[in-house]
């Protein structure tokens, strides 16, 4: 069974994944001069929350007793 804390930190890994792939989606639509620029940064940040929230609930997994021990 999961633990309380993983359960969180997958709902907070999937809404970083939702805002990176808004983000991306945005960034599509290609904007011109500095509103490029913003939309690029905004999804460079988006990309970085997403691969930071993994790596959260990756670490955790690792280390968490209950967690490290379940079977997928």
């Amino acid at each position: 069974m999961l633990c309380t804390e993983y359960l969180q930190l997958n709902q907070r890994y999937g809404a970083a994944l939702r805002r990176w792939l808004q983000a991306q989606n945005s960034s599509k639509s290609e904007p011109v001069g500095p509103a490029r620029h913003l939309v690029l940064e905004i999804e460079k940040q988006a990309f970085k929350e997403r691969n930071a929230a993994y790596e959260r609930m990756t670490a955790h997994e690792i280390s968490c007793p209950d967690c490290k021990n379940r079977t997928r």
